[in-house]
């Protein structure tokens, strides 16, 4: 985004924004680096003064952050673990924060939200074969984030109840 045109503001203004931000929702550091950038601070140094401080005042954890960002994902958008992760890692997160918040979503919970999302997906679908919803059903898996293998043992499972 182009800055030119725009007054440079204190970096006492620039904290406080951030921090009001902050305090309404969950915000990772890169998240708060781009804001910041907008501002147009001349002062060296000053991004990285403005975080530390949003660290300090516990404004800005992200462990926090992505514990909050998993569980919103999965339990409201009903997204995959890959769809997450892909997310996070758009916004530089580290991988083993992600694999803690990842941990504490048991496995079972993910298959039971797959496994509901196909058997939806299955009322809503037209096909002619077996093999044909088999594909339908492992490509809206895939956008939703989930991994072939455990997607394929659901939809086995969902079209072996269903030819019974």
């Amino acid at each position: 985004m182009d800055n030119r045109g725009k007054s440079a503001i204190s970096e006492k203004t620039a904290y406080s924004r951030m921090a009001r931000i902050c305090s309404m929702k969950e915000c990772c550091e890169f998240d708060i680096r781009i804001k910041i950038r907008r501002y147009n601070l001349e002062e060296v140094g000053a991004e990285d003064r403005i975080i530390a401080l949003l660290k300090k005042g516990k404004y800005i954890d992200d462990q926090r952050y992505v514990d909050s960002f998993v569980h919103d994902k999965f339990q409201f958008n009903k997204w995959g673990k890959s769809k997450i992760e892909a997310a996070l890692w758009e916004k530089h997160i580290p991988a083993e924060l992600i694999k803690t918040a990842f941990s504490e979503i048991p496995k079972d919970k993910w298959l039971q939200s797959l496994m509901l999302q196909l058997e939806n997906k299955y009322k809503s679908i037209s096909f002619q074969s077996e093999i044909e919803a088999k594909t339908k059903l492992l490509r809206y898996a895939a956008g939703r984030g989930y991994g072939y293998e455990e997607s394929l043992r659901c939809i086995e499972e969902l079209l072996r109840k269903k030819n019974k």
